[in-house]
């Protein structure tokens, strides 16, 4: 054999050799990866939705803690008597008024986050209001016809966005007497949910309210509470979730962003839903993390394999020579 057949020879064993490794090396290394990658995806995903599902709860907590007391409030006995006799004629509006003002303010200080209330006689017409005066335009029918409590909103009350709380005023009977309208302060729900969350400043969370379709931005880290327009991209997922569905999607901004939002309904009350909503690079990050140190260890490998043989087939051409 010539040398130059025998040099050819050479290069083709040792590209046959190195492409052999490699090639093993790639079946390895996705071999390893797709189920590394599955699974990585699934933890991750399902840290984000049972922290979704827990916001969602710490949620569902709060609204029906503010129908619990507007509950309370409408249903002190005495006052919710007066009502039913200026119902009935049997004592004027001034004298009404007298009444049941200083008790409902005295119930209202308690709470500390009712920022105002308009109650309404029989007939839907308001005969008291304390605090800041309360748009009723916002309120959707039913509104005060509702024979069950319900909440509008949140709506901007004082430059500060607010839960509007209507729950009917029953008579010993069970009859309607009147209704209660209040507006409550979203604080203590911005609190509690930065509180009960470990998400970073780029996490939002939103809620949704399908009485009135209003989306909300939850603030954090300082920023105020925000309503979303009708165009927002989450507003179909919230939807969704307010209508029973839990799930999680990718989403693409306007500005060409990926997202990913994950959203569950608040199972408390019917009709809302919440979900939190992340850069995709932020729910990427922790799943590609994970196959650094297997594919590391394969590209090791590959490397192990290919010098050896690189310094074999050079050993055997200076023989050869």
């Amino acid at each position: 054999m010539s040398l130059d057949q025998s040099i050819l020879l050479q290069r083709r064993i040792q590209f046959l050799a190195v492409t052999g490794i490699l090639v093993t090396g790639l079946l390895v290394a996705i071999a390893t990866a797709v189920p590394i990658y599955r699974h990585a995806h699934e933890l991750v995903a399902s840290s984000l939705q049972a922290s979704a599902r827990s916001q969602a709860q710490s949620a569902g907590q709060f609204l029906s803690r503010t129908t619990e007391i507007a509950l309370q409030i409408a249903s002190r006995s005495a006052v919710r008597d007066k009502l039913e006799e200026y119902n009935n004629w049997q004592i004027s509006l001034p004298d009404l008024v007298l009444y049941s003002a200083p008790r409902i303010r005295d119930a209202l200080d308690q709470t500390g986050n009712i920022a105002g209330l308009i109650r309404f006689d029989r007939d839907n017409y308001p005969v008291l209001e304390l605090g800041l005066p309360i748009p009723v335009t916002h309120l959707q029918p039913p509104g005060l016809a509702s024979t069950q409590p319900l909440i509008a909103g949140p709506v901007m009350i004082g430059d500060v966005l607010r839960l509007l709380v209507v729950v009917p005023i029953l008579s010993r009977e069970g009859l309607r007497v009147g209704t209660d309208l209040l507006a409550f302060d979203i604080t203590p729900l911005e609190q509690l949910l930065s509180t009960t969350t470990h998400q970073d400043d780029n996490t939002r969370q939103l809620l949704f309210n399908r009485f009135g379709g209003t989306l909300t931005r939850i603030g954090q880290a300082g920023q105020p509470s925000q309503v979303l327009g009708a165009r927002s991209p989450e507003r179909e997922l919230l939807m969704e979730a307010a209508g029973g569905t839990v799930g999680m999607e990718r989403l693409t901004r306007d500005d060409g962003s990926a997202e990913v939002a994950v959203f569950s309904p608040i199972d408390a009350l019917p009709g809302w839903g919440f979900a939190l909503v992340k850069p995709a690079r932020a729910f990427d990050v922790p799943v590609l993390t994970r196959l650094i140190s297997p594919l590391l260890t394969i590209v090791l490998l590959v490397l192990a394999g290919i010098l050896p043989s690189r310094g074999t087939l050079v050993g055997l051409y200076s023989a050869s020579v």
